[in-house]
């Protein structure tokens, strides 16, 4: 199995035993070998967290448009 988070990419070695995180594009180079996806998600938070602008760490990662702006209009 292999699964794009943020940028990343998380490779199922060993189903539910290893786990092996790799970087974002060019290269993508082999950044950890975790043991579970749970350990492979919190590690990529903690990364983007620390790559993060931190006066913007309390702001929405998405951003919504308001509902109105989806309704139709007559």
């Amino acid at each position: 199995m292999k699964t794009f988070y943020r940028g990343f990419l998380i490779r199922e070695d060993i189903r539910s035993i290893c786990y092996t995180v790799i970087g974002m594009r060019p290269d993508r180079p082999e950044l950890a070998t975790v043991g579970t996806y749970t350990e492979a998600i919190k590690l990529l938070d903690r990364l983007f967290l620390e790559a993060s602008d931190p006066n913007h760490i309390g702001t929405p990662l998405l951003e919504t448009a308001p509902l109105n702006h989806y309704q139709r209009r007559t």
